[in-house]
């Protein structure tokens, strides 16, 4: 699983390492020698080791790290002071330090700094394609504008956090999330705003008062609060806009309509806050008189489920289903709620419950939302998830090209971006999948999917330490993450932390306690400590169990488990299922060093060519496409 790169050659790493073994004859610095300013040394360089061309990568990342924050990495009063920092010390996370350091450059600089030489950049070309692929992704996105004195130009950055309800009306409560959500629907409308998706503004406190905080945290220009107020059958909505840069309300808006008459009221919240930040309602229903439902209990029902739908839970998603499946009842035309019954669909059979019962109901919600909206981006969208499912074989061309049309409707969102990055790095098309994924996180900088899906494309291509950066800052975000503690013993089983992959396993199971994946890895675990009868067991465990989403990635740890312990013939059948089921990834089986075993055997040989034709008609169609 860890990949290096896709070309093809006869070197053989070794198990448990992230990294080529370099060959590094001519150092650049010799030992002992004290050339430069200490403030630049490296750990080995301190300790008097011998020294290779890590060892100025590592001065280099100090350098970097100077210019992203103006303050060195290490410091101290004395020599001595100094060479105890450079081998014990933390430097300051750089975003803490200056907040518009992109997180890429951030983990660069991570990287470059590990004390660990085997964790650490081991070429400066390793380093350059890195940062290429930085400004790469830095230039094709707009300059972020800053909002002064309510002037806006470009891109503006923005988050509209949950409204607060004024009254204690129980029922009510589901406005302050579902009327944030509809206003950043609305909002994301907009090509020149930046809009963080509800699922990042939860993350935040309810009781978060300072505004200045949420900015630096969302990485924001401009905050918009609220509250909801209901007076008789009227809802009263004041919202504010906090400027970061002024560190102050620069504005206020207020709202009124009759509770049944929601989808005007969030409408026109939406038209006034795109209006003051500079631009004008391009997006939306301004001036219109046509609106998705023109049912008032219908679109209640639709807020509702959206409320749940945010908690990403199963009892939530079911609730959300019997609300949707109400509004939808209502009005059979209305689109959104279409478009959303299909997805809580598709999770119910992908997460919670196997069979074909919940995607024949999302099949069928999609073909309804067609009809009435054809070139709706959230229908190619829920068209992309759902055929991106087991019961539908894993249809990556398919499913990319409606994840690609969703994305030229809406340029901006970020659900496509995220999911298109998952189905690409499957069919093994890396660079794509990474630039994706970095889309996706532009739009919303802690979203815990995109992080883990980010970090899983960084184990492919042989960063461990970046991938393990990326889970922690997803399990940092949301503790009980499915997807974080799924793979995490992954990343520590193949970025040789043989030690930790237990604490992982064990940590996971208290998430996903039945999980056939962390079997599978416990199987190649006992298998690299030589012990076979537990592997076996393991196996065992690991193929009478399903994964739903991710059998085919049980299947290759097997396979992997199988080829360290020389049964060559199983560990290709293996391999083979996964290739069918919706993991083609050439990459991924060309450079995984748990494959060591079969590089020789014909049968694994032939399953590498045709895996490999199938990633070349991927990389023709998809690669190097614009986003």
């Amino acid at each position: 699983m860890i990949i290096q790169d896709t070309r093809e050659h006869n070197e053989v790493k070794r198990p448990g390492y992230s990294t080529w073994t370099a060959r590094l004859e001519d150092s650049l610095t010799v030992p002992g020698d004290l050339i430069g300013t200490v403030l630049y040394m490296s750990p080995e360089q301190v300790r008097g080791e011998g020294l290779d061309a890590r060892t100025d990568l590592f001065s280099f990342g100090v350098v970097l790290y100077q210019m992203a924050t103006g303050l060195l990495a290490y410091s101290g009063v004395t020599a001595g002071a100094i060479f105890d920092e450079i081998l014990h010390g933390t430097p300051r996370a750089p975003e803490h330090l200056n907040p518009s350091v992109p997180v890429e450059l951030e983990l660069i600089i991570g990287k470059a700094l590990e004390k660990d030489r085997m964790l650490r950049y081991q070429t400066a070309a390793e380093i350059s394609t890195d940062l290429k692929r930085l400004n790469r992704n830095l230039n094709s996105s707009e300059a972020v504008a800053r909002v002064g004195a309510c002037t806006i130009s470009s891109r503006i950055s923005v988050a509209v956090l949950p409204l607060r309800l004024l009254t204690r009306d129980s029922d009510d409560e589901f406005l302050c999330v579902a009327l944030a959500d509809a206003i950043i629907n609305r909002l994301s409308a907009e090509t020149n705003l930046l809009v963080r998706p509800t699922s990042a503004v939860l993350q935040l406190s309810p009781q978060t008062t300072d505004y200045q905080s949420v900015a630096r945290k969302l990485k924001v220009e401009v905050v918009v609060e609220g509250s909801i107020q209901a007076i008789g059958t009227r809802l009263r909505v004041h919202l504010q806009i906090w400027n970061h840069a002024q560190g102050a309300a620069v504005t206020s808006l207020m709202e009124e309509c009759e509770v049944t008459d929601l989808f005007r009221l969030q409408d026109r919240l939406g038209n006034s806050l795109a209006q003051f930040l500079g631009h004008q309602a391009t997006g939306g229903h301004a001036g219109q008189t046509s609106y998705p439902t023109n049912d008032p209990v219908a679109y209640r029902l639709y807020m509702r489920a959206v409320e749940c739908l945010l908690r990403s839970d199963r009892w939530s998603t079911q609730k959300a289903i019997e609300l949707l499946d109400r509004s939808v009842n209502l009005d059979p035309q209305f689109v959104p709620a279409l478009t959303r019954l299909a997805g809580a669909c598709a999770i119910m059979a992908t997460l919670y419950a196997p069979g074909t019962h919940w995607i024949e109901r999302a099949d069928e919600a999609v073909r309804r939302a067609f009809v009435f909206a054809p070139s709706g981006p959230e229908v190619h969208c829920a068209q992309a998830r759902l055929l991106w499912t087991p019961t539908k074989s894993f249809q990556h061309g398919a499913s990319l090209r409606a994840f690609r049309e969703a994305l030229r409707i809406d340029p901006q969102c970020q659900q496509a971006f995220t999911w298109r990055g998952l189905v690409l790095f499957h069919v093994g098309l890396l660079d794509e999948a990474k630039a994706s994924l970095l889309n996706a996180l532009a739009i919303s900088p802690d979203d815990a999917y995109t992080l883990v899906f980010l970090g899983q494309t960084e184990l492919y291509h042989g960063n461990p330490s970046a991938a393990e950066q990326y889970f922690s800052q997803a399990v940092a975000i949301d503790p009980s993450d499915y997807f974080s503690h799924l793979f995490w013993p992954v990343v520590a089983l193949y970025g040789g932390q043989p030690d930790r992959v237990e604490d992982k396993i064990r940590a996971a199971r208290q998430v996903v306690p039945r999980e056939p994946l962390l079997a599978s890895c416990e199987a190649l675990l006992w298998a690299l400590r030589g012990e076979q009868s537990k592997a076996d067991r393991s196996i065992k465990r690991a193929l009478s169990g399903k994964s739903l989403l991710h059998t085919h990635h049980t299947w290759h740890y097997v396979a992997a488990a199988y080829s360290v312990m020389g049964k060559l013939d199983s560990a290709v059948e293996l391999l083979t299922k996964a290739s069918q089921t919706g993991l083609p990834c050439y990459p991924a089986f060309l450079n995984d060093p748990y494959l060591t075993h079969l590089r020789e055997h014909v049968p694994f040989q032939r399953l590498l060519d045709d895996v490999k034709q199938e990633w070349n008609g991927y990389r023709t169609e998809f690669g190097c496409a614009p986003v």
